[in-house]
């Protein structure tokens, strides 16, 4: 009696019934058929593996990360599950294993049409499982698919998140404190008839209306800055965070009305000198770009009134705030699908009964 086995090459392998399933399974260990499913399914654990090393990897991130959060103050959430993601990659590998195994076991057989049959069974399915490893590697998400594959993209993406509390933590910081001075600041040109009495005589009470509405126009871009949440659409750079934290600590440092504030920030910023490389230069070169004071009076004649609005939108350009009077579209929302994706995989092996 003859079993005829076809290979991926096409090539036939003629394995003769013997009285020993030992001999057997000898003669077809040394086949090239059973040494391709053989090496896929070493590939497909090797692949297992190498999931759960990224995935300490990252695990390994997060950990970093919530210590950087907790000495600057910052609310972090892990964006992936590593709990899950890790419990079901050991089943997946576990699994793999068992396949392997089993693959083994079969060559004992010496009811050849169910040996043939076992065998394209596990061949088939170690190349269903190769392609959804594949799939694993894939990225999932459209703001930097072009850049990184799977694993890399969810460090770029925890890291993403990070920064953006540290940006959001600042911001809300330094725009508090800013509403806390023009308040201080209606307050003082709102004070009393008396002043507006003697604005009158001395021509004074213009520039304090232009200045309130100014005052008023600053306040209104900032709160409109605040109410919108920071997303990960946006790629944070912390030299841009710090010189911001930095332009804000030089002109405000004697202010005592938000010194609180402001020693929060200098916090803030040491931290962030001790968790990111950071290049003094390159700080610099961001403040003088935002400051844009020589671009304002560019060698011709204008009014205190003029100055005032000037400044107004210096300073709005200097801290990135803006009045938007239409509802921003939804950010970009990360999805933490890796567990489900391998729980697939399982899901498929699981139902085609082989182990």
């Amino acid at each position: 009696m003859k079993l005829k086995i076809k290979g991926k090459l096409n090539n036939k392998v003629n394995i003769k019934q013997q009285n020993s399933s030992e001999e057997i399974a000898i003669k077809l260990k040394e086949t090239d058929y059973y040494q391709g499913i053989k090496l896929d399914c070493r590939k497909n654990i090797n692949t297992s593996k190498k999931i759960l090393a990224n995935i300490e990897v990252l695990n390994g991130i997060q950990k970093r990360n919530q210590q950087r959060a907790e000495k600057m103050g910052v609310l972090y959430t892990p964006l992936n599950n590593i709990s899950k993601m890790e419990h079901s990659a050991h089943i997946l590998k576990e699994q793999l294993f068992k396949i392997d195994r089993k693959l083994a076991e079969i060559c004992n057989q010496t009811n050849f049409q169910k040996l043939k049959f076992d065998l394209e069974t596990i061949a088939k399915t170690n190349i269903g499982i190769t392609a959804l490893l594949k799939c694993l590697n894939d990225s999932k998400n459209s703001m930097i698919s072009n850049k990184y594959s799977r694993f890399p993209e969810m460090i770029e993406i925890e890291d993403r998140e990070l920064k953006r509390s540290i940006a959001e933590r600042s911001r809300k910081i330094r725009g508090e404190a800013e509403l806390k001075k023009l308040k201080d600041d209606l307050k003082i040109i709102e004070e009393g008839t008396f002043k507006k009495f003697i604005g009158i005589l001395i021509g004074r009470n213009k520039i304090d209306n232009c200045l309130e509405m100014q005052i008023r126009y600053r306040k209104m871009a900032i709160e409109s800055t605040l109410s919108k949440k920071l997303t990960l659409v946006q790629k944070y750079d912390i030299e841009e965070i710090l010189a911001e934290i930095l332009m804000f600590i030089e002109e405000n440092e004697k202010d005592e009305l938000i010194e609180d504030d402001v020693d929060s920030l200098k916090i803030l910023a040491e931290e962030l000198k001790k968790n990111y490389t950071i290049l003094d230069s390159n700080v610099q070169t961001i403040i003088s770009q935002r400051d844009g004071k020589n671009s304002l009076y560019v060698n011709k004649k204008i009014t205190k009134k003029e100055i005032i609005e000037l400044e107004t939108q210096r300073f709005l350009n200097k801290y990135g705030y803006r009045i938007s009077y239409v509802c921003d579209q939804e950010g970009y929302e990360y999805q933490d699908t890796m567990a489900t994706e391998i729980d697939r995989i399982i899901t498929y092996i699981n139902n085609l009964n082989i182990i």
